[in-house]
């Protein structure tokens, strides 16, 4: 059992290993190359297949949607999306630290001219609680091109300046299978999710 060492809270804990032997190759599958996993790098890893894929838009659910460098990405290239997020009370407060944020996604080119490229879905902790119990904790993208779902990036990786600091992992699946079911289930989610602008504190159901 090797000795445990003191940590800084701030670790970047991706530094405590080297994958590059381990993974070598076995990094992508032996077929064909249509599956990919990723345990470091994962934001320049989704970066690199969206430049080699182009997709003609990007859609999904997210946790948290906050990270800088994808947004500016996403917003340079022009490509339609429309990503479900986790409510938040940050997001009904408009706190002034929330606001560049907000300037971002506004900066997105959304997938439908009349919907907001990003909205919320799921329960926010009420005054008497702290805790939220029902989270929209999905974690993927879907790639269309041509109007048809054709891969999925997905794992445990938020899109986050803080999950880079994390132990995560992500899958990217070159699978139009795979990732019509992630699409229908985006679909289904659309329905129901809000405007960052939220007003009730549990999302509505019809069921």
């Amino acid at each position: 059992m090797p000795k445990k060492r003191k940590l800084n809270t701030n670790v970047n804990l991706n530094t405590l290993v080297s994958r590059a032997a381990v993974l070598g190759e076995d990094q992508k599958d032996d077929k064909n190359d249509s599956t990919v996993v990723h345990f470091e790098n994962i934001l320049e890893a989704l970066l690199a297949h969206i430049e080699e894929l182009q997709p003609d838009a990007i859609v999904g659910c997210m946790y948290w949607f906050t990270e800088l460098r994808l947004l500016q990405r996403l917003a340079a290239i022009q490509i339609p999306v429309q990503i479900i997020v986790q409510k938040q009370k940050i997001w009904s407060r408009k706190k002034s630290q929330t606001n560049w944020i907000r300037e971002a996604y506004n900066r997105l080119t959304p997938l439908d001219e009349n919907v907001p490229a990003v909205r919320c879905l799921g329960s926010c902790a009420s005054k008497t609680s702290k805790t939220t119990t029902s989270l929209m904790h999905h974690k993927f993208l879907v790639f269309i091109k041509a109007q048809v779902p054709v891969a999925v990036f997905t794992g445990s990786f938020n899109m986050s300046s803080n999950a880079s600091r994390n132990l995560e992992n992500a899958l990217f699946l070159r699978n139009p299978h795979v990732a019509r079911l992630y699409w229908q289930e985006w679909m289904q989610l659309l329905p129901f999710s809000e405007s960052l602008d939220w007003k009730q504190k549990i999302v509505q159901s019809t069921h």
